[in-house]
């Protein structure tokens, strides 16, 4: 027998034996049920990624949430504190998971004990499932592809029949919303059933399968006679709930899945896949470094590169404006151009002195001299000047207002001319605004 790898198998093995269906898109590829793991599915069964087992019926527990009305994202948050409610034991010491259909949220439950008991007892058989699926959920929602219900309210009941115990599960439409496990026995069947139903509901829909089909139908047969039940045996009765657990192996960890075996107890596969996200993002950020430290180093060469000529620059600047080399360095290297610029700056105002004040001075000597006046104050300010000085007479301060006018002096007498004691002329001239 050769198996495919996108083919998901079952193992139902509540009923002692183990019933193997494998399962592909286009439907079952096999069933086949023997007393230990067949050799030809051993390394599928020990691999177990793509494998879904039942939980022992009677070690799961079913409790009907009813939250308010949230987001997905807030609902999954405060669904275990509604389920910590009704649980008999604490949470802490079970798995569990959740299904919705519809307002309703159903929580499933297992004690830690039980299931890890029961995958020792499975991984001894040569079996570690990655999915470890309640019995009930998984056979429920089989039932539903295989007998689609005709109405949203149908009441439905499913028997799984083994050959010591048997598993009731029953509800409305789609909606599964008890369960029972009660010894097999031809007068529990319609007793557990009007117990689950306050009596016999009209248009009820009973699924009988497992081992004990036969034995089930004819008491149900018997009990419902001449009612409005509709009873009907699942195909391949034995192989209902491997089947089931088959097409449950195809789900991957999605809301709305039954799987107990998470978190502390989750298959080494799920581990691997959900770090597959983690290593292609590790491997992606090696790939961008071997990439980006060459440039980096490249970049890190021409800003040193660039810090270098700019602290030349800094340097030449500061020798330049201190006149010398600076030997110092930083703050204090602009410090000490500063106090050499003063003294570049003092050489400079007297050469001006020197050269361009002596000149003018002289410019202006010689009308004096001219015109024989003797100046007592003399102010210049570029083009302008503003002077007070005596002279022979009037003619003679005028006679110096025409000289300086030929030297490139504009200037006006600013009142007129007084005269001294002495027979002398004191005037007061200055340049005019244009």
């Amino acid at each position: 027998m050769r198996i495919k790898a996108t083919e998901t198998l079952g193992v139902d093995s509540t009923d002692g034996a183990f019933r193997i269906v494998g399962m592909a898109r286009d439907g079952v590829v096999f069933a086949e049920s023997c007393a230990t793991v067949p050799q030809a599915l051993a390394a599928r069964l020990a691999d177990g990624a793509r494998c879904a087992a039942a939980a022992a019926p009677a070690s799961c527990l079913l409790f009907t949430l009813q939250p308010p009305d949230l987001p997905e994202s807030k609902l999954v948050r405060i669904l275990p504190s509604l389920l910590d409610v009704q649980l008999p034991l604490p949470l802490s010491e079970c798995q569990h998971a959740f299904t919705r259909e519809g307002k309703a949220c159903r929580a499933h439950a297992i004690r830690h004990s039980d299931l890890a008991r029961q995958l020792d007892t499975l991984r001894q058989a040569g079996c570690d499932p990655a999915r470890i699926v309640p019995p009930a959920a998984a056979a429920w929602s089989r039932a539903l592809v295989e007998f689609p219900p005709q109405a949203d309210d149908e009441p439905r009941a499913l028997f799984l029949c083994g050959s010591a115990q048997t598993l009731l599960a029953t509800g409305r439409g789609r909606a599964l919303e008890r369960q029972t496990v009660f010894k097999t026995d031809a007068a529990e069947f319609p007793k557990r059933l009007r117990l689950s139903f306050s009596g016999i509901p009209e248009n009820l829909v009973c699924i009988v399968a497992g081992a004990g089909h036969a034995l089930a139908s004819q008491a149900l047969r018997d009990a419902t006679s001449g009612g409005a039940t509709r009873l009907e045996t699942a195909r391949s009765p034995e192989f209902l709930l491997a089947r089931a657990l088959a097409a449950d192996a195809a789900r991957e960890g999605r809301w709305n899945d039954a799987n107990l075996r998470t978190g502390a107890f989750a298959h080494p596969s799920v581990t691997r896949r959900q770090s597959r996200p983690i290593f292609r993002l590790a491997a992606a950020l090696g790939v961008c470094s071997a990439l980006l430290l060459p440039l980096a180093g490249l970049i890190l060469a021409r800003a040193q590169t660039e810090a270098r000529t700019a602290e030349r620059a800094f340097e030449s600047a500061v020798d330049n404006l201190a006149g010398y080399d600076v030997k110092t360095k930083g703050e204090r290297a602009v410090q000490d151009a500063r106090a050499g610029l003063a003294a570049q700056f003092d050489a400079v105002i007297v050469d001006y002195r020197d050269s361009v004040v002596s000149s003018r001075l002289a410019r202006l000597a010689e009308p004096a001299a001219q015109a024989g006046v003797t100046l007592h104050h003399l102010a210049l300010d570029g083009r302008t000047l503003t002077a007070s000085g005596t002279a022979a007479s009037v003619d003679k301060a005028e006679e110096f207002i025409r000289l300086l006018g030929d030297a490139g002096f504009r200037a006006v007498l600013s009142e007129a001319p007084k005269a001294g004691p002495d027979g002398s002329v004191q005037f007061f001239l200055h340049t005019p605004q244009p």
